[in-house]
């Protein structure tokens, strides 16, 4: 395969994230740290950017470290992969039965890749899905811990090592005790704060600067088009999360801000899609919604009726709209909740286009 051959002609220390979701925004959260602290770095095994890319850089031979994400599939064929870190962030039981008969030997084929790690090399794992795992536990490297929780108030300070949430901080004890702030943090929801001590767990482990991770801490704006920090103008802060594409996503989304949202929804229109059903639950967290698309219309029907609503023409109007409606300290979120294709191409073009129109405002 092409990850295979790449994982041969790479000669540069690979940091491996294989959990079954959250990966893009783990690796992309250590390439981010590794640049701050002035490191070379690829970060690819997507779709979008493929670890074979990395063979393919002039400059490869100045990278200093090589990030990728890692499923079960690449790791089928995969021989001689002997990353520097490894990272576990959970492990599904959904697998592809194309390519695995059982959960077991999907399971089995991701955990392949701890058994190349040796006492020099590191292996950072989720306590909170995964620390009863007795193979994670007795693993032949250097095991470090991350929770979001805290391994005090667990009891668990002299059992483990590693990273945990602490009196309002992230407390790290690898290699040496650092404690970092997350008043300025720009990502938000449960799970990109998890995947944030995944991130800095890794750092740590590579004796990257507390300013550094500091620094990350404070600037990174996630990935793109998942629910991603743009900018703060006039006390108002945007968020891009066009690649929700569904309702459940969309409940998700909202629940992540602590306070209520001004919502930019909408998309093309999909008789299939029951609105009535998440109308309530959705618009909880929303102060005001402004609806586009074709669907608009039929959403206003089941939504309408639980918070402020307005329906607009056309895809900018609905950005200057929730702008005139916001007041200091109010969050506007493009999180449309249906498909893109009424108005774009895909999420990507939508979510570009809002980035223009917010920067523009």
């Amino acid at each position: 395969s092409e990850f295979a051959l790449a994982n041969k002609l790479c000669r540069k220390p690979i940091i491996a994230v294989c959990g079954s979701y959250g990966r893009s925004t783990i690796a992309h959260m250590i390439g981010f740290a590794l640049k701050q602290e002035g490191k070379n770095v690829f970060v690819g095994g997507t779709s979008e950017e493929p670890f074979i890319n990395y063979a393919m850089l002039p400059n490869r031979d100045l990278i200093d470290y090589v990030v990728v994400e890692v499923s079960a599939i690449q790791m089928l064929k995969l021989e001689n992969f002997h990353p520097k870190v490894v990272v576990f962030s959970n492990i599904g039981e959904e697998y592809s039965k194309l390519h695995f008969n059982s959960v077991g030997t999907y399971i089995e084929t991701k955990l392949n890749v701890i058994k190349s790690l040796s006492p020099d090399d590191y292996l950072i794992v989720n306590f909170d899905v995964l620390g009863n795992n007795t193979f994670f536990r007795n693993a032949n490297c250097q095991t470090y811990w991350y929770t979001r929780k805290s391994f005090a108030k667990m009891g668990v300070m002299n059992e483990v090592q590693g990273t945990h949430f602490h009196d309002r901080r992230i407390h790290s004890g690898i290699h040496y005790h650092s404690e970092f702030k997350v008043n300025e943090m720009k990502i938000v929801g449960v799970e990109n704060r998890e995947n944030l001590l995944a991130a800095i767990s890794v750092c740590k482990a590579l004796d990257v600067s507390d300013k550094s991770i500091q620094s990350t801490i404070e600037k990174f704006p996630g990935i793109p088009h998942r629910l991603e920090f743009l900018i703060e103008k006039n006390g108002v802060c945007f968020y891009n999360d066009s690649k929700t594409e569904t309702l459940d996503q969309l409940k998700k989304s909202i629940s992540a801000f602590k306070t209520p949202v001004i919502l930019i929804a909408g998309g093309k229109d999909d008789e299939e899609v029951d609105y009535e059903k998440y109308a309530e639950e959705i618009t909880q967290n929303v102060r005001v919604l402004v609806l586009v698309g074709e669907c608009k219309e039929r959403m206003n029907r089941f939504f309408g009726n639980f918070t402020q609503t307005f329906i607009v023409g056309s895809f900018e109007e609905s950005v200057l709209i929730a702008y005139q409606k916001a007041r200091t300290g109010d969050t506007i979120l493009l999180s449309p909740g249906n498909e893109s294709t009424d108005f774009f191409r895909d999420f990507e073009e939508r979510g570009n286009y809002f980035k223009k129109l917010v920067y523009q405002l």
